[in-house]
């Protein structure tokens, strides 16, 4: 018998899967808290500087084509498009301004934006 923990001998996809069915709905309100959870935080927290990063869709989807592509097919269950615009509404509706920005682009037409924010 294994004394470890527990935990490790579920797989994530196993878990998941229970988790995110109509009947229990964990990880869908899990992902609504801690979407909440951030905003908690800032306010409590009240850093002086805060830096994101968003990856910007060209073309179809959100994950990249490759021969990995359906290892994330479960996650447009939980996949939450974020633009520069609401990003920087949100923010600046706690009381930060955006103070830069930077663009890197990737080979597959997608882009990540760095957003630097100071209150």
């Amino acid at each position: 018998m294994n004394k470890g923990n527990p935990w490790k001998s579920i797989a994530l996809s196993d878990y998941e899967g229970h988790m995110s069915l109509d009947g229990v709905r964990q990880l869908q309100e899990m992902n609504r808290i801690m979407q909440g959870q951030f905003q908690k935080v800032l306010q409590a927290v009240r850093p002086g500087y805060v830096s994101c990063v968003i990856q910007v869709n060209e073309g179809d989807g959100f994950v990249s084509d490759s021969p990995y592509l359906h290892a994330f097919d479960r996650l447009s269950e939980v996949h939450h498009e974020m633009d520069e615009a609401e990003l920087t509404q949100a923010m600046e509706e706690k009381g930060y301004r955006r103070t830069a920005m930077a663009e890197y682009p990737l080979p597959n037409g997608k882009k990540l934006v760095r957003l630097d924010y100071t209150a």
